[in-house]
């Protein structure tokens, strides 16, 4: 089966992904992508690199897909979430910034709930101040 709902859902900093979206896929996307965008925020900032004020952005991007169930009305179910970051830190920062973003998806709450089931993956691209 292939992808039959894509979802793009606006994160940032500290704040995580936007609300009130239409429907319940993106809405199961901005959470996750809330929870995970956190994580990685708030493990910047304990490590002293700021990732509030619009420093930290970027999209999430979740995949849904029929299985067999859902050809006969059943909702799609979400499978993979994609993160797009972009952080803007200090230039001495990045060695330190790549070393959170390679381990902190695995301490979201919300990613070890979803996992197996869902696919989770993350770039970013970090740009110096």
């Amino acid at each position: 089966m292939g992808v039959v709902y894509k979802s793009e859902i606006p994160v940032g900093g500290l704040r995580g992904a936007a609300c009130a979206l239409p429907n319940s896929i993106d809405d199961q996307v901005a959470a996750a992508a809330r929870c995970l965008v956190t994580t990685f925020a708030e493990a910047l900032e304990a490590r002293h690199i700021p990732a509030g004020e619009d420093r930290l952005t970027g999209t999430a991007t979740g995949e849904a897909e029929a299985e067999a169930e859902a050809e006969n009305g059943a909702s799609p179910v979400l499978k993979r979430i994609h993160l797009r970051l972009q952080l803007h830190a200090p230039a001495a920062a990045q060695a330190t910034v790549e070393r959170v973003h390679r381990f902190y998806v695995t301490k979201c709450p919300i990613y070890k709930t979803l996992a197996p089931a869902v696919t989770v993956t993350s770039v970013l691209k970090f740009i110096p101040l």
